[in-house]
């Protein structure tokens, strides 16, 4: 793993076959996204579609970065939401107010851990939600008076989404994939 400045890992990155985690100097690969994890971004991305535009946000999915600079990492989330306002030139995102991560069993513990402590020094994050895509199962963090409080959802409860004022099932989320079988 060489080291390399975040200019170098932008370059790099417009080039490479598969994708990269960029955390203090180091590149990391990422894993293949599974047909479930597919399946359910699909899902949040038509449930979220009126409201983002009612809202004036726009979804970003996992083929966009998002740099934190307070940390020096740069993430692919699977999604997040910046409002249109925020018009960049970059080939990077900054400052979302909501990002989305759909875990596996490979990839929970960094999503609850390290990502969501860095995605912590993003001064605009109000809300990071957790999906699992073995079990109808989201956590969701949200920022109130600076600090954050977590609440676990299952099966069949539904989920409000702050940022969106948009309150969905976890059944219509998980509708059409692989836990309905």
């Amino acid at each position: 793993m060489p080291s390399c400045t975040f200019a170098e890992y932008i370059e790099q990155e417009k080039t490479e076959a598969s994708r990269h985690e960029y955390v203090s100097g180091y590149k990391f690969e990422m894993p293949e996204i599974s047909e479930e994890h597919h399946l359910i971004a699909t899902k949040i991305e038509t449930l979220f579609a009126a409201k983002l535009r009612e809202k004036s946000y726009q979804l970003y999915s996992f083929e966009n970065p998002l740099w934190i600079e307070q940390v020096a990492v740069c993430y692919y989330p699977d999604m997040m939401i910046i409002p249109t306002t925020q018009k960049t030139e970059t080939p990077y995102k900054t400052n979302p107010n909501l990002i989305i991560e759909i875990f596996s069993s490979r990839t929970q513990a960094t999503d609850r851990q390290e990502k969501f402590s860095n995605y912590q020094a993003i001064p605009t994050l109000q809300e990071y939600i957790l999906i699992s895509e073995k079990e109808p199962k989201i956590e969701i963090y949200r920022k109130k008076e600076g600090y954050w409080r977590s609440q676990t959802l299952k099966e069949t409860e539904d989920i409000y989404i702050q940022t969106l004022d948009l309150t969905i099932s976890l059944e219509d989320i998980y509708q059409n994939s692989f836990i309905d079988d």
